[in-house]
C-alpha cells in the first residue's frame, strides 16, 4: 500500500490547486438581445452571410412553422454570432426562418467574435467536413445571398474525392488522425482541391454522353498524380483520364485487340451497379491496377485488372517498367496533352465571346 506521506500534496489536498495555465487573450465582445424584423434579417443575411454553409430548407421550414404557430421558444439563448470581420458565423437558419414566417422577434446577438470559433460552433446541425471545406473555399451565391446548388454540389464532390483519396484500399474508414477532426479533413480537401478540380472535368456526371465513374476511381487518378506527378508530371495521368472520359481507346500494339487499361476500367466501373463501400474499395483497386498498367509500355498491359493489388509505389517491378516507359515517351505525352489543353482553352474563350455578343 502506498504511504500517504510520499504522495504529492496536490493530489490529496483539495485546498491545494495546481498551477493554472496562462489564459489566452479574449476579444471584447458585445452581447445583447436585439429585435429583428423580416427586413432587418434580410439585410444581415445579404451583407454579412458571406462564408456560411448552404441552408437546410427543411430546417428553415420547421423553425418558421414554429414561429408562426407560437411554439418557437424566443427565450432560447442560442445566439446570432457575428465575427470581428463583420461576418455571420451562426444563426442563418433562424434569420431565414424569421423572414419566411413574416414575423419579428428578439435574438441574443454576440458581436466581435474571433472567426476561428466557426469550426467549433454547433448550430443544432453539426458542421461536417463538407461544410468546413466550403467555408475555406467559399460558395457561388445568387443575388439574394443563397448558395447556388451547382456550387454546393461541386464542393461536396471535391470533399468526397479527398476522403476517398485518404481511405485508399479501405473505403469504409478514414486514417486515425482524420476520424475525430472534421476541420483537419476539410483542410486536406482544400490542400488537394486544385488538383482534384483538374481531374474532375474528365468524369462529368451530366452531359450528352453517359460517362461511368466512381468517387473511388477518381481518387485513384488523384493519388496517381500525387505519386508520379513530382517526377514525371501530371500529364500522363490526365491523358489517361481524357481517354476514359472520351471512350477513345488505344489499340494494343501487340495483339490488336484494343486492350487499353482505361477501356478495361471503364467496363468494370460501368458494370458495377453497387454503391456500397466494399465495392468502392474494389473499384479503387481496379483503378490503381489500370493506371499502373496504362503508364507502362503497351507490351506490359495487363489482360485483366486486379481487385487485390498494392498501392502506387509499392510494386517495385511495376515502378521500374513505368519509369522506363515515361523516361522514353513522357515528354511526347506532355507535349500532346499540353497542346490539346491550350486548344480547349482557346475554344472556351471563343465560346465565351460569342455568348457575350449574343447577350449584348
Amino acid at each position: 500500500m502506498t504511504d500517504p506521506k510520499t504522495l504529492d500534496p496536490k493530489t490529496v489536498d483539495p485546498t491545494v490547486k495546481a498551477d493554472a495555465k496562462p489564459s489566452m487573450p479574449r476579444p471584447e465582445v458585445d452581447i445583447s438581445w436585439k429585435e429583428f424584423t423580416a427586413e432587418s434579417a434580410m439585410e444581415m443575411l445579404t451583407a454579412n452571410n458571406t462564408q456560411n454553409r448552404p441552408i437546410r430548407q427543411t430546417h428553415i421550414d420547421k423553425l418558421a412553422s414554429a414561429m408562426v404557430d407560437g411554439s418557437y421558444n424566443w427565450a432560447n439563448p442560442a445566439p446570432i454570432i457575428i465575427s470581428n470581420k463583420n461576418v455571420l458565423l451562426d444563426g442563418q437558419h433562424r434569420l431565414y426562418a424569421l423572414m419566411q414566417a413574416g414575423v419579428s422577434g428578439k435574438f441574443l446577438v454576440i458581436v466581435n467574435v474571433d472567426p476561428s470559433v466557426y469550426d467549433f460552433v454547433d448550430q443544432n446541425i453539426p458542421r461536417s467536413a463538407n461544410d468546413l471545406y466550403s467555408r475555406i473555399v467559399g460558395y457561388d451565391k445568387d443575388e439574394n445571398g443563397r448558395t447556388l446548388g451547382a456550387s454546393k454540389r461541386l464542393n461536396d464532390t471535391v470533399s468526397a474525392v479527398a476522403k476517398a483519396m485518404l481511405r485508399r484500399f479501405n473505403q469504409t474508414s478514414l486514417p486515425e488522425e482524420y476520424r475525430t477532426s472534421q476541420a483537419k479533413m476539410a483542410e486536406y480537401a482544400a490542400a488537394q482541391s486544385d488538383m482534384i478540380l483538374e481531374v474532375l472535368p474528365f468524369f462529368p456526371r451530366e452531359g450528352e454522353r453517359r460517362v461511368y465513374h466512381s468517387t473511388a476511381a477518381i481518387a485513384a487518378f488523384c493519388n496517381a498524380i500525387l505519386h508520379y506527378g513530382p517526377i514525371w508530371g501530371k500529364e500522363p495521368i490526365l491523358a489517361m483520364a481524357r481517354r476514359y472520359e472520351q471512350q477513345s481507346w488505344l489499340p494494343d500494339a501487340t495483339t490488336g485487340n484494343g486492350a487499353d487499361p482505361m477501356k478495361l476500367l471503364h467496363q468494370k466501373v460501368a458494370s458495377s451497379k453497387a454503391k456500397n463501400t466494399r465495392r468502392q474499395t474494389s473499384l479503387y483497386s481496379l483503378a490503381v491496377s489500370a493506371i499502373r498498367s496504362g503508364l507502362a509500355e503497351e507490351k506490359d498491359w495487363v489482360a485483366h485488372l486486379q481487385e487485390t493489388t498494392r498501392d502506387f509505389g509499392e510494386a517495385r517491378e511495376w515502378e521500374t517498367r513505368i519509369a522506363e516507359n515515361l523516361r522514353s515517351i513522357g515528354p511526347v505525352i506532355k507535349a500532346e496533352f499540353t497542346a490539346w489543353r491550350e486548344k480547349q482553352v482557346e475554344q472556351e474563350k471563343d465560346a465565351k465571346k460569342k455568348r457575350t455578343r449574343r447577350a449584348s
